[in-house]
């Protein structure tokens, strides 16, 4: 009888040590899991903000082509240059960005810069005709398309990332239960079989 008992106690123990170490496990995944999940919202928020900034820079030169230049335009426009380069700075230190998306970004940037000073040397220096805003405006809108196309593959490559994360979570979750509930009842069997 008493070998029956140590043996119990044994049983009773190691499972409690069992479900003790999966609680633990549970906790530590959980965490894990909270701030993947954190990390992915935070970059979709990044990349949405960059989206709107490429949006109002947009609509800033927009406000060139139809109105012309003043220095109250003159400044939103810069305004929504600095927000979308800030945007561009984060997604960079997210690392979500690829090299490719990177240097296509810096690349539209570049060749758009040219565009610009050309445009304030011409809207600053006269009015311009139909011909010079239809040609600046396609230059503006190429450049805009760019971003655009490189924006839609990031949030494709993040949308993936996060239905990945949603499958793995979803996998861990299982086994986590199924590997808790056999303790459990193991645990249950045993105290009940010798207490019986």
């Amino acid at each position: 009888m008493k070998d029956i008992m140590i043996l119990l106690k044994r049983k009773i123990c190691f499972s409690f040590f069992i479900i003790i170490i999966l609680i633990a496990f549970s906790g530590a995944l959980g965490w894990i899991l909270t701030q993947q999940f954190e990390e992915c919202k935070k970059v979709m928020e990044t990349v949405h903000s960059f989206k709107e900034a490429e949006l109002q820079r947009r609509s800033e030169e927009k406000n060139f082509l139809l109105r012309g230049y003043s220095q109250q335009r003159l400044q939103a426009w810069q305004n929504a240059k600095m927000e979308f380069d800030q945007r561009f700075g984060e997604l960079i230190g997210l690392k979500v960005l690829t090299e490719s998306d990177i240097n296509g970004i810096k690349t539209n940037n570049t060749e758009m810069s040219g565009v610009y000073n050309r445009f304030f040397e011409d809207i600053q220096s006269a009015k311009l005709s139909e011909n010079k805003i239809a040609y600046y405006d396609a230059q503006f809108k190429i450049s805009g398309q760019r971003t655009s196309e490189i924006i839609k593959n990031i949030l494709a490559r993040e949308h993936e990332e996060q239905i990945k994360n949603s499958s793995r979570t979803n996998f861990l979750i299982i086994i986590f239960l199924i590997v808790f509930s056999i303790a459990a009842t193991f645990l249950a069997i045993n105290v009940i079989k010798n207490l019986c």
